[in-house]
Formats: C-alpha cells, structure tokens, sequence
C-alpha cells in the first residue's frame, strides 16, 4: 500500500516537474526573442540618433528617441545574459528533479 501510495506521488511530481519545465523553457524563448527583438530596436534608435541634426525642429524627434532608448536599456537589463542564465538554470533544475522522478519511479517499479 505504502509502494502505491509513493509510486503515485513520484508520477504527479513527475508530470508537474516536466509540466513547469515547458513553461520556464517556452518563457526563456520568449526571453530570447524579445531580447533579439530589443537589440535590434536599440541599434535601430541609436543609429537614427547618430543622425539626427541637432537643431530646433529635430528636438522633439532626439527626445522621443532618447526616451525609446532608456525604454529598451531598460528591458534589456530584464531579458540580458544574466537573466537568461538564471531562468535556464531553472530550467535544467527542473528537468532534473523530473529525472530523479523517473528514476526513482522506475526503481520501486522493479520491487
């Protein structure tokens, strides 16, 4: 009885563990696609501020790219490496833990 009742909580700490891997990696992709997608804005942003003229009538224009700067350092600092190291290591903790699952399961399955 007690061989069932442990068989069945490795299985569901199995399936959860496999279950929140696939969101931490499907959230690390997107992780990665908007950091792609950020730095290619910022190159965007700051190429337009390279050539921009200073004059009266473009200070609007160097303001709203300023501002468009800030925006992406900022989302970038969230999405950078470290981040990303972070949630990956998450990741493979995960996965782990769900591979010792397995692997218990399958040793009190050979009892």
């Amino acid at each position: 009885m007690q061989a069932a009742a442990l068989a069945s909580k490795l299985k569901a700490d199995m399936d959860y563990y496999n279950a929140k891997a696939r969101v931490l990696q499907t959230k690390l992709n997107e992780m990665l696609n908007s950091y792609e997608a950020d730095m290619q804005w910022l190159n965007t942003v700051e190429e337009r501020l390279e050539t921009l003229r200073v004059t009266k009538e473009t200070k609007m224009d160097r303001l709203w790219f300023g501002n468009q700067q800030a925006l992406v350092s900022e989302r970038l600092e969230r999405t950078g490496i470290v981040a990303q190291v972070k949630l990956e290591m998450q990741v493979e903790m995960v996965k782990a833990k769900a591979a010792i699952s397995k692997n218990l399961l399958q040793k009190l399955n050979e009892i």
